[in-house]
């Protein structure tokens, strides 16, 4: 049954959005006839072709293919320099579909795609006067709130700092948009990829059916309850390199699960026991928890300094938070039983493979990015778990999400990805 429809303005933009569908697990197919409703597909691709369409082309194209749809969810690809017919084209869901209102967010971090203010900026530059400038097919403003006040329908913005903080800020701004008299555009700044997964959560909490956006905010989107996926992914960060930081900072907060690092040296057991109740709450909620114990660099710079208070070298620094991140995953492990692990930092991996009876390790031949190999091996009730390692330098700023994407999509029991 179809559950989500995309439609793009042209093939690239429906692929590298439809990717971002499939790489979270869902059936997802590209139609090359508006019409289609492949039964045994949950994302339907369309691509319209209509980017560079009259506006009274790209709106009727639009409606009908919205119009003839089942699906609960339309998302609504648009292109992330906002060329093309957008407004046009993004009236012409709300007009056919009808929605309470909808979710505009167009950045995309990942490609250096941000809006603050309002206002949508490549590469750091205010869209239009940087090097994204098209002189063929220019976007009309880098202004968001005046790009869709042009159209029938009222625009509201969510800031940046209700966006960083949290769900439940941008949930509330969301309710407020719902109790418009007519359907309003809302406008979502976002600078980082976690702010994309919080506008996400927060249009899942309060069921919206519509989004706006880039291929950016598509890789966040979830089209059914977490329990359905039956996702137990385990994530356990035992590097400290800034490389792996950063990553963790472009992940959803409500995936980490921090120990905490002042009790850690006197008390690394107890911290880790407390850090493990709450990884496996979190994943029973998201579906996700990586455990770490170090989530900044200031971070590791104070526990350090609190381990020399206390007379401890760094070998035993190291040693306490070895055992307190040992202790949360193994004890984690028995509780949820993951079926994806991802590991960094060659000594926690170790110590978690010798603490949960891991003999054996398969390797795959296959990794998610260069140098980030995928493996398997084989858990106590004898089904195969996908485990994936990654040294603390290896990698952008993405990888560890594109890490977790990668084991949601292989943990997914009725989808099983080529390899």
């Amino acid at each position: 049954m179809v559950i989500g429809l995309i439609i793009a303005d042209d093939l690239t933009g429906a692929m590298d959005t439809g990717h971002q569908f499939a790489a979270s697990g869902y059936r997802t197919t590209l139609s090359t006839h508006f019409a289609d409703e492949e039964s045994d597909t949950e994302v339907r691709i369309v691509d319209t072709d209509s980017r560079t369409a009259s506006p009274e082309t790209a709106y009727q194209t639009v409606f009908s293919v919205v119009q003839d749809t089942s699906a609960e969810i339309i998302y609504k690809k648009i292109d992330s320099t906002l060329r093309g017919n957008v407004a046009t084209e993004a009236t012409a869901v709300l007009d056919s579909q009808s929605p309470e209102f909808a979710i505009v967010a167009p950045a995309f971090p990942a490609h250096n795609r941000t809006t603050i203010g309002g206002y949508h900026l490549v590469d750091g530059d205010l869209l239009g006067t940087g090097s994204d400038y098209d002189a063929e097919h220019p976007a009309g403003t880098a202004n968001l709130l005046t790009l869709f006040s042009d159209t029938s329908f009222p625009v509201k913005h969510v800031p940046i700092d209700v966006v960083t903080a949290g769900v439940d800020a941008v949930v509330g701004e969301f309710r407020a948009a719902k109790q418009a008299d007519a359907c309003p555009f809302v406008v979502c700044d976002a600078i980082r990829d976690s702010h994309l997964a919080t506008i996400a959560a927060a249009g899942q909490q309060i069921g919206t059916s519509a989004y706006i956006g880039s291929a950016g905010l598509a890789g966040h989107i979830r089209l059914r309850d977490d329990e359905t996926f039956n996702n137990r992914i385990l994530g356990v960060v035992g590097s400290t390199n800034e490389q792996t930081i950063e990553q963790l900072s472009v992940l959803p907060d409500e995936y980490l699960v921090k120990l905490d690092a002042t009790r850690i040296l006197e008390h690394p057991g107890t911290v880790g026991r407390e850090a493990a109740q709450r990884a496996s709450e979190t994943i029973e909620t998201t579906g996700v928890a990586i455990l770490t114990s170090a989530p900044t660099s200031q971070a590791v710079d104070t526990t350090i300094d609190s381990g020399h208070t206390l007379g401890l070298d760094l070998g035993e620094i190291e040693e306490r938070f070895e055992t307190a991140l040992t202790t949360a995953a193994t004890d984690c492990w028995a509780e949820i039983d993951p079926n994806g692990v991802f590991f960094t930092g060659g000594t926690t991996a170790k110590n978690i493979q010798r603490a949960v009876g891991i003999s054996t390790i398969d390797l795959t031949g296959m990794t998610v990015e260069p140098g980030v190999p995928v493996s398997k091996f084989e858990a106590a009730d004898g089904s195969s778990v996908h485990l994936v390692t990654k040294a603390g330098g290896f990698g952008d700023r993405e990888t560890i999400r594109h890490i977790i994407q990668y084991l949601t999509q292989v943990s997914t029991p009725h989808h099983e990805p080529s390899e």
